[in-house]
C-alpha cells in the first residue's frame, strides 16, 4: 500500500518487487546466518535446498503474505540464537521487533510470535539465570521492549479495526458442523501426502533424514527451543484444523496447508545445518565474567 502511494494506482510491479525483496531477503538471511555461526563452507548448500525447491520459490513469488511470514519468522529465530550464541543481548531488541512484526502478518503470524516468546522466556531463564546472569536480564529485557513496541500495530489492529473471524465454528460445542474423529484422519493423511508430494521435489524427505543423521544433536540444550517451538505450532495448526468446521476440510487443507509448510521449511533447514555444524556452546558463567 505504501508503494502503491507513489503511483497513484494499484498497479501489479509493487507486490511484485515486494515478493521478490521478501524472497531475495530470506534466502539471503538463511545462509549469513548459517555461515556466521557454524563457519561452515558447506553453508552455501542451505541456500541450494531452497532454489531447487521450484515450489517453494513459486509460492514465496506469488505475492501472498507467506513469505513475510517466512522472513520474520526466520529473522526472529535467528536473531533470538545470535544474541544468546555471541552474547549480544541487545540484539534481542531486533528479535523482539521481528517477532512483533511477525504478529501482524496473518494469524498464523501473531500465533508464531506468541508461541516463541512462551517458549523462549523460560528457555533463557534456565539457561541463563545461573550461568550468565548480566545476559540473561539484558537479552529478556532487550526482548520484551522490542517484542511491546512491535506488537503495538497488531494490537491497534485487532481492537479498533479487525471485523474479527468471520470464518469460524466451533466444532468441538457446535451441533450442526461437529469435530468428529474422520476429520482428524483426514488431517494426518492429508499431512503425509504433502511431504512426500513431488511438487517438493523430496525436499521433506531429505529433511527428515537430516534430523535422522544428527544423532540426536539437533535435540541438544542449545537448539531445543526450535523443535519445541516447531513441534508446538504445528500442533496448535492441527488443533484449528480439527477445531473449526466452518470450512470442508480436504479443500481447507489443499489450499492452505502448504503455505504453512512453506513459511517453516527455512527454520527447518536453519535448525538442521546448525546441528550438524555449530560447535558446542560455551558457556561462561557471572562470576567468570566479574573476574
Amino acid at each position: 500500500t505504501w508503494g502503491w502511494c507513489f503511483v497513484g494506482e494499484p498497479v501489479y510491479h509493487v507486490p511484485a518487487f515486494t515478493a521478490f525483496l521478501f524472497t531475495f531477503s530470506t534466502i539471503g538471511l538463511l545462509f549469513a546466518a548459517v555461515y556466521s555461526i557454524t563457519k561452515s563452507p558447506w553453508s552455501f548448500l542451505s541456500v541450494v535446498l531452497i532454489l531447487t525447491a521450484w515450489y517453494y520459490v513459486k509460492i514465496a513469488l506469488s505475492q501472498y503474505c507467506d513469505i513475510l511470514v517466512s522472513y520474520y519468522l526466520l529473522s526472529g529465530i535467528v536473531l533470538l540464537f545470535y544474541a544468546k550464541w555471541k552474547q549480544h543481548g541487545w540484539v534481542g531488541f531486533l528479535a523482539g521487533l521481528s517477532l512483533g512484526f511477525l504478529s501482524f502478518c496473518k494469524s498464523e503470524g501473531l500465533i508464531a510470535a506468541l508461541l516463541i516468546a512462551i517458549i523462549i522466556l523460560p528457555y533463557l531463564f534456565f539457561e541463563l539465570r545461573q550461568s550468565n546472569k548480566r545476559l540473561w536480564k539484558t537479552l529478556t529485557i532487550a526482548l520484551i521492549a522490542g517484542l511491546i513496541i512491535g506488537l503495538l500495530a497488531t494490537i491497534l489492529f485487532k481492537l479498533f479495526y479487525s471485523p474479527g473471524n468471520q470464518t469460524f465454528i466451533n466444532g468441538l460445542t457446535s451441533q450442526i458442523r461437529p469435530a468428529k474423529p474422520i476429520r482428524l484422519q483426514v488431517i494426518f493423511m492429508f499431512y503425509l501426502l504433502e511431504f512426500i508430494s513431488p511438487h517438493w521435489n523430496g525436499l521433506w524427505f531429505v529433511i527428515g533424514v537430516g534430523i535422522l543423521l544428527t544423532l540426536g544433536r539437533c535435540f541438544r540444550r542449545e537448539l531445543i527451543f526450535i523443535p519445541l517451538f516447531l513441534a508446538g505450532y504445528l500442533a496448535i495448526v492441527t488443533f484449528y484444523y480439527f477445531m473449526n468446521t466452518y470450512f470442508r476440510i480436504d479443500w481447507w487443507l489443499q489450499v492452505t496447508y502448504h503455505r504453512i509448510v512453506f513459511s517453516l521449511l527455512p527454520i527447518f533447514i536453519f535448525w538442521i545445518f546448525l546441528a550438524f555444524w555449530m560447535k558446542k556452546e560455551k558457556r561462561i558463567t557471572s562470576d567468570a565474567q566479574s573476574s
